[in-house]
């Protein structure tokens, strides 16, 4: 007995110093949540409790995935971090949420606005499956988190305004991986004129979405159908949102508001075993950046340069212009007179901005045009709506701002311009319709003969296709080589069944990553050999020749730093490169994701990555724009690659505030400047000697003589750099930066000191970079 007593009264002396981890699924006005405590939904997919991001010792109070500790999409006191482990979260009678810090002080509450407040009944706080906390009182929501999004769409969340309330739903960065307050990019809806999402950088604008058409919004080429997602726009006298909902209930969506370059990157979780997919960023291409064709320009990616001025209207600044195409906008060529003015259709495009338009729901397309016509100000129409014929009418009162082109679901807008422009630009017209009858009566005339060819070719094509058909039935189960002629690919041949048994028949939970050249899916072979299938997309602009080409290099190269290539297979439309499977995610995972560790260790596998032959960001310009491929072209890509380890910056879609370059052009400016070191990741620099870390520098190879070269650059002279090493930024900045730009001049990046080695026969190595 006495020994029983001795325990209780040790028991309670220790007990302030006892910390218990509770876990709980609802919290009443009698409850609490302390530091260390959870809430866990009733699914088990989202858990809410205090948390410190990357380095950081503050504490915030969040919500994060369960199969994903370091995926937090909400933060409650992300402006009001807590110091220590104190805080404690509790909800009032009134049905208020509060975080309070160890002396009691309020850090944060629900009821921001400090609106009156009446006593409810029971208020309950529960986390939804859906990551959304709420605060319920006889089964009605008084307050969500969905309300207040911080820098994560996921499903089920709106993104908009209520116009009943003012309650203004948008996104916002966080500062950094290590801190959570609002940073400099924000995406959101904005009201003047027709609504259209702005993804702003501070005060300046990176991209506009364009106006709902009925199909999407504008501009954003993603928002299609697809398998994995549907989504919806609502615009009424109540309610503006936007919001998406999974297919499958058991996927896993998310949208991050990128604290870099201001892009939402979407994330799918499938497979516990495979993790978070990193798809393809949102609005990256060139032709996404605001009004980088400036007033009544517009871009086109498939242009060279992409910017061009609108039909009837000529450059500002031609010198400029002809400099920097874009720079400067385009002006009318003739000024309207209010009286004859008549319009040109520019169709499939994403319309101008609509800042200062107006529109109208009701009235049809002719009417739209009586309108503009009766305007003077009035500079152009469009309908509003694209579905079933057209609908609804949208008005331009000012210069068109941020046009480009778009091949699906594109809108026709009609600009107006005066009598004389549209009197040359029919005379055009009539000549290409003149031109394209003597076309049609010389084909006319072939016609009769190019039947019986075609009837001929026809038959001769079946012959073919049922000859290859019964070679493919009788194909062996094993890898026979290519041999016996010149386009010898040096590679086993893989059974188009073997493959498609493999993978599941291409399943999308196979899918381990995708690029501009289709999808990678994971696959196991029947011997149980894991494999990574690399399937060219029917849309991919590489051909026949350049995966030949590809084929070809790689099966040459063979090296413990890179994948192994195990074979391919060209059969029926197919063509796909069949890798080695490596389990630890992609070199993009490594290099961006702030949360790991940088670390290419001898010894150490990379897993099979999205960013392969083929890639734009990657390629030589020379070999992206005309197809010229040399030596130089890899040397290039490497540099990129050497350029984004160590800025832990994507070259594509990267932005700067203060120029309008990629991650190269911002390298260039830094080396001619001799700030190459502001490059160089904090990360890095943490760890290394600045005297020791790699700087890409970018250097043109217009002039080889830079470099102590001849008119060829070949691997195995790539130990001979240390004349580089030893120029200043002067001698090889004499060429001015616009030689950068130039497309048909290859460009190469390098300085390899210690943690990128170079061996004596041209082979490479990365090491010693650490996070």
């Amino acid at each position: 007995m006495a020994g029983f007593i001795l325990l209780l009264f040790c028991t309670l002396i220790w007990w302030p110093c006892v910390t218990l981890s509770v876990t709980v699924d609802s919290l009443n006005a009698t409850g609490s949540i302390r530091d260390g405590d959870t809430m866990v939904s009733a699914g088990a997919i989202f858990e809410l409790g205090f948390f410190s991001p990357g380095s950081s010792t503050k504490r915030y109070l969040g919500i994060w995935y369960t199969n994903s500790k370091t995926s937090v999409p909400w933060v409650a006191n992300r402006e009001t971090p807590l110091n220590d482990s104190s805080g404690v979260l509790h909800v009032t009678n009134q049905g208020v949420l509060v975080l309070v810090d160890g002396d009691g002080n309020s850090v944060w509450s629900s009821n921001a606005s400090h609106l009156p407040l009446s006593l409810v009944g029971r208020p309950v706080v529960q986390l939804l499956d859906s990551g959304n906390l709420v605060v319920i009182d006889s089964g009605n929501f008084i307050w969500q988190s969905f309300d207040y999004p911080c820098d994560t769409f996921i499903a089920g969340m709106k993104i908009g305004k209520d116009f009943r309330t003012g309650l203004d739903r948008y996104l916002s960065s966080w500062t950094n991986p290590n801190d959570p307050s609002p940073g400099m990019f924000t995406y959101r809806f904005e009201l003047s004129g027709f609504p259209e999402v702005i993804v702003r950088d501070n005060s300046t604008i990176r991209f506009r979405s364009g106006p709902y058409n009925g199909v999407r919004l504008s501009g954003m080429l993603e928002m299609k159908e697809n398998p994995i997602y549907t989504y919806d726009f609502v615009f009424n006298e109540q309610d503006l949102y936007l919001t998406f909902t999974a297919r499958n209930s058991s996927t896993l969506l998310r949208g991050v508001l990128s604290s870099e370059d201001g892009s939402i990157i979407p994330f799918t979780w499938i497979d516990p075993n495979r993790g978070w997919i990193q798809n393809l960023p949102l609005y990256i291409d060139n032709c996404d950046r605001y009004a980088l064709c400036g007033a009544n320009g517009i871009c086109d990616n498939n242009r060279s340069p992409v910017c061009s001025c609108l039909s009837g209207f000529s450059p500002n600044n031609p010198k400029e212009w002809d400099a920097v195409p874009g720079s400067g906008g385009c002006r009318r060529n003739t000024q309207l007179n209010c009286s004859d003015d008549g319009y040109i259709t520019v169709s499939n495009v994403k319309v101008p901005e609509t800042k200062h338009s107006w529109f109208n729901y009701s009235i049809n397309l002719q009417e739209c045009k009586d309108m503009c016509s009766s305007d003077c100000g009035c500079t152009a129409y469009a309908n509003l709506d694209i579905t079933n014929g057209g609908s609804g009418c949208l008005l331009w009162f000012t210069d068109l701002n941020d046009m480009r082109y778009i091949t699906d679901s594109g809108h026709d807008i009609y600009v107006k311009v005066a009598a004389s422009e549209l009197a040359e630009n029919k005379s055009t017209r009539r000549i290409a319709k003149a031109n394209n009858r003597t076309r049609i009566i010389v084909m006319t005339s072939a016609l009769s003969a190019g039947v019986l060819i075609a009837v001929l070719t026809v038959v001769l094509c079946l012959r073919w296709k049922k000859k290859l058909k019964g070679l493919l039935a009788h194909q062996p189960d094993n890898f026979p080589d290519y041999q016996s002629s010149k386009e010898d690919l040096e590679l086993p041949l893989f059974d188009l069944k073997a493959i498609v048994s493999a993978t599941d028949n291409f399943s999308f939970k196979n899918i381990l990553g995708e690029g501009g050249f289709g999808c990678v899916y994971k696959g196991v072979l029947k011997d149980g050999q894991e494999i990574a299938v690399k399937r060219l997309s029917s849309s991919s602009k590489q051909g026949i020749n350049e995966f030949t080409n590809e084929v070809k290099h790689i099966a040459k190269v063979q090296h413990r730093n890179l994948v192994r290539l195990l074979g391919c297979c060209i059969q029926a439309d197919e063509k796909m490169l069949i890798y080695e499977y490596l389990p630890n995610k992609s070199l993009d995972f490594f290099i961006f994701d702030q949360t790991q560790s940088i670390s290419f260790g001898e010894k150490e596998t990379t897993a099979n990555t999205k960013k392969v032959v083929g890639t734009y960001g990657y390629m030589s310009p020379e070999y992206a724009i005309d197809g010229l491929y040399s030596i130089k072209s890899d040397v290039f890509s490497f540099g990129v690659l050497v350029l984004e380890i160590v800025s832990e910056k994507r070259n594509r879609g990267f932005f700067h505030p203060d120029h309008h370059h990629n991650l190269l052009g911002h390298a260039w400016r830094l080396f001619c400047d001799g700030n190459s070191m502001e490059l160089v990741a904090d990360t890095i620099k943490q760890a290394c000697n600045p005297s020791e870390s790699v700087v890409g520098r970018v250097l043109p190879m217009k002039n080889p003589g830079c470099f102590g070269w001849g008119n060829t650059l070949s691997p195995h002279n790539m130990t001979n750099t240390s004349d580089m090493f030893g120029l200043s930024s002067g001698r090889c900045c004499t060429h001015k930066r616009a030689t950068l730009m130039h497309l048909n001049t290859s460009v190469a990046l390098y300085e390899f000191p210690s943690a990128v080695s170079i061996s004596s026969n041209g082979l490479f190595s990365i090491h010693n970079l650490h996070a």
